[in-house]
């Protein structure tokens, strides 16, 4: 939970790491899935939950 409370830390309106924080935190996580023998279901997964989250970024911005 360290890592992903960090970023979240990082998280105010005038912080332009905010974006590139946050993505390399999830690509981080999705790591594993990515090379795992599943990573044709985890990646397109994976872009969606980053989809979901733009607008909450750039709201936040």
């Amino acid at each position: 939970l360290r890592t992903i409370s960090f970023p979240i830390y990082l998280l105010t309106p005038h912080s332009i790491l905010t974006v590139p924080i946050i993505t390399y935190t999830f690509l981080t996580i999705t790591q594993r899935y990515i090379y795992s023998y599943q990573w044709r279901l985890s990646l397109p997964k994976a872009l969606f939950i980053m989809l979901l989250l733009c607008p909450y970024i750039y709201h936040t911005m």
